[in-house]
């Protein structure tokens, strides 16, 4: 049997990726239209959808089906959408006089003049006979009636729309004030914009003000009490005072470090963590890139926990596709638009930068990061040149540094603000800890700012400008990643070469000695024992490879089949995704690709390796080792086949005999034998000869195997009933 071909992984287009795209096609184009075209939209749809069932060939079918989705998408945009203004457009209301009404939330600011200062979301503007609908919370300044106003209530201003300077915003001046209803919010949201406020005011307490506002920002976002705004806007680090996903996933990983180092189990820390950044979503409001973040994570976390395949942009797509679906004026939104490019270009623009990265001789984890945050500042600065009119290019020196540091601020700001709400005094305890490092950062930022700060601010460019320069670089950046998958196929296929002329040297070799043995006398030689393939570093790494060249297979099919030996609802959640793995495969499979037999021979192993490695514990108290304290001297790639080589070293004859439980020494001398059967059945299928044999061999040591670890599980359940 010849080996498969080598297949070098690219990022393939996913139908998920493909989907999001045409609706938000459908989206932009619906914009150029008058909603009362709806119908229209919604007929022709169904209509092409009805006839991609006639389509002659996979590339009429395509493009009918591509069709029917951008113009479902349009009626749901016609349904759905209220036209908006274009944040790049809300300067040309300058000096215009109307009528803005809008929901009061978050703080009020007193200013000198005995005026107030507060922002006013989902507001609307009207001015001669246009209604317009604005894109962003707009800071109001209203007489000193209004510094009364009570949080969440519908407010109405008359005045007029003043330009801020050196950005893209506008303030309202008020001339008068009236007070609507108090918008009577869910329980839920009341709560959380309550706790909110009674938090900041605990931070003000215990905090000198300055700190006090910072943290708020970095926390709530809430920044009407920031002074340095101007300091942290030319630094560009003000998507810091933005709560958005790059503070989720701090604290996702924040979390996830303590309930892993606690002994927390895998399915309960994807849940606990999820339930967590939900709860901080809704306390600060969340903007679209804070339910982009958290969307994406609950994905990615149940990806890698089921064991499915991953593909870079489905968490990303979905996330963006649920977001517009709750909300189409989502896709205008700055915070939408940011948050997303920033996660592409860090999946598209990573390797080639940390490719070049590597030439600085750092290490390699130093290069991740650096390639990570500067494929993200790259990425989003031809979208800040359309939106705001600014380049920060000093954020792409700031922000790398700023960031580290960041990443240990936030999860403290973050445990004081909730010390805070429960214990003062106790909360004071690491405030001057915090206090000296934001002040070491406002020096650093003054110091650069001052010294090397390179902030350029000119007129908007185009949105046709800004998508010719993402075309051009992502466009550069598949062309690297193209060339790079072509090298390691290269290689790949060379190194395939390699191993054939050494196996069939190999084999002559064999065959010589066979042959001269027979001519010989036989002596009474000492032959050194044969290495298994589970302790052979040439035979494990092929394995490796092999397994890592096989695309994943689903999950789980319709029909769930059980091993008489073994009932999977004993086994682990992760093992139980093996299990059915290993079931649904069949003759046919096999046949079509003999590798296949060898990924279930390895994934059969994995199951018995997850259960004994959890469990052993409970059985044994001598040796007293973890997992984590073997050490294998060469890389695995493969989960399941690393697991298996980690057993298969504890399954040595100094372990056994320090087992003090006979009944389980006997076991594990019964596992030793399987893991020398099953070290064979993998050794030969990396070259097999008669397949049908070798899966007669897979089926009775998967058998073996099952009944072992069902005894092996009830072993330990009866155990664990007997200690107190």
């Amino acid at each position: 049997m010849r080996p498969p071909k080598n297949v070098v992984k690219t990022l393939k287009l996913d139908t998920v990726t493909l989907f999001t795209a045409l609706f938000i096609s459908g989206l932009l184009v619906s914009s150029i239209f008058p909603t009362e075209y709806a119908l229209l939209w919604l007929a022709a749809s169904i209509l092409c959808f009805a006839a991609s069932f006639k389509a002659k060939n996979k590339k009429a079918l395509i493009s009918l089906l591509a069709a029917a989705a951008i113009l479902a998408s349009m009626f749901y945009a016609a349904v759905k959408f209220t036209p908006s203004l274009a944040t790049k457009d809300l300067q040309t209301l300058e000096g215009t006089k109307g009528e803005i009404t809008g929901i009061f939330s978050g703080s009020i600011k007193k200013l000198k003049d005995g005026s107030c200062s507060f922002l006013l979301r989902e507001s609307y503007y009207r001015t001669g006979e246009r209604l317009l609908s604005l894109p962003m919370p707009i800071r109001c300044k209203a007489p000193a009636s209004a510094c009364h106003i009570v949080s969440d209530s519908k407010v109405t201003l008359t005045g007029y729309m003043e330009a801020l300077p050196k950005s893209n915003r506008v303030r309202f001046e008020a001339e008068n004030c009236k007070l609507g209803e108090k918008i009577i919010k869910s329980h839920v949201f009341a709560y959380f914009d309550t706790l909110r406020n009674k938090i900041i005011t605990k931070l003000q307490s215990i905090l000198k003000p300055e700190h006090a506002s910072f943290i708020s920002a970095i926390i709530f976002g809430e920044t009407s009490f920031l002074e340095n705004n101007e300091l942290y806007r030319k630094t560009g680090i003000t998507h810091l005072m933005a709560v958005s996903g790059q503070h989720l996933m701090i604290l996702a990983l924040f979390l996830t470090a303590i309930l892993y180092k606690t002994g927390v189990p895998p399915l309960s820390r994807i849940i606990f963590v999820s339930v967590c950044l939900l709860f901080y979503a809704l306390l600060t409001a969340g903007s679209p890139s804070v339910w982009r973040a958290l969307l994406m994570y609950v994905f990615v976390a149940l990806t890698a926990y089921l064991d499915a395949e991953h593909v870079p942009t489905r968490a990303i797509s979905i996330a963006a596709l649920l977001i517009l679906l709750y909300n189409p004026a989502n896709l205008y939104s700055p915070a939408f638009v940011l948050s997303f490019i920033a996660v592409l270009s860090i999946i598209f623009l990573r390797k080639p930068l940390e490719k070049l990265f590597s030439k600085l001789r750092l290490p390699q984890s130093v290069n991740r990061y650096l390639a990570a945050s500067t494929a993200a500042n790259i990425g989003t600065l031809p979208a800040s040149a359309c939106l705001f009119g600014s380049l920060p290019i000093s954020g792409l020196i700031v922000n790398p540094l700023i960031l580290w540091i960041f990443a240990y601020i936030f999860p403290m700001s973050f445990t004081i603000a909730i010390l805070a709400l429960i214990s003062p005094e106790f909360a004071l305890k690491f405030v001057p800890f915090l206090s000296l490092v934001l002040d070491g950062v406002t020096i650093f930022l003054e110091f650069f700012e001052k010294n090397l700060g390179l902030y350029f601010e000119f007129n908007k460019i185009s949105p046709f400008i800004a998508s010719l320069l993402y075309a051009i670089l992502f466009a550069a950046a598949a062309y690297f990643n193209r060339k790079e998958a072509e090298t390691a196929k290269e290689t790949a296929n060379s190194l395939e070469t390699i191993r054939k002329k050494r196996s069939q040297r190999q084999r002559q070799n064999r065959i010589e000695q066979e042959t001269q043995s027979e001519k010989e006398e036989p002596k009474a030689i000492k032959v050194p024992p044969k290495r298994k393939a589970l302790e052979n570093r040439n035979l494990l790494r092929e394995i490796d490879n092999r397994l890592m060249q096989l695309p994943r297979l689903p999950v789980k099919g319709s029909e769930l089949k059980i091993h008489p030996k073994l009932d999977p609802k004993l086994l682990q959640i992760n093992a139980q995704n093996l299990y059915h793995r290993v079931m649904e495969a069949d003759s046919k499979l096999y046949m079509e690709s003999p590798d296949r037999l060898l990924e279930s021979c390895t994934s059969l192993l994995g199951i018995v390796s997850m259960e004994l490695l959890s469990r052993v514990s409970r059985l044994s108290s001598k040796p007293n080792f973890s997992p984590s304290d073997i050490k294998i001297k060469f890389r695995v790639e493969h989960r399941e086949l690393a697991m298996a080589a980690i057993t298969d070293s504890i399954l040595a004859p100094a372990f056994i005999i320090e087992v003090p439980d006979e009944k389980f020494k006997i076991m594990l001398s019964e596992l030793q034998g399987l893991f020398n059967k099953a070290s064979d059945l993998l050794e030969g299928l990396l070259s097999p000869t008669d397949l049908s044999k070798l899966q007669k061999d897979y089926e009775l040591l998967r058998s073996e195997l099952f009944s072992w670890c069902s005894d092996f599980i009830t072993l330990d359940l009866n155990q664990k009933h007997k200690k107190p």
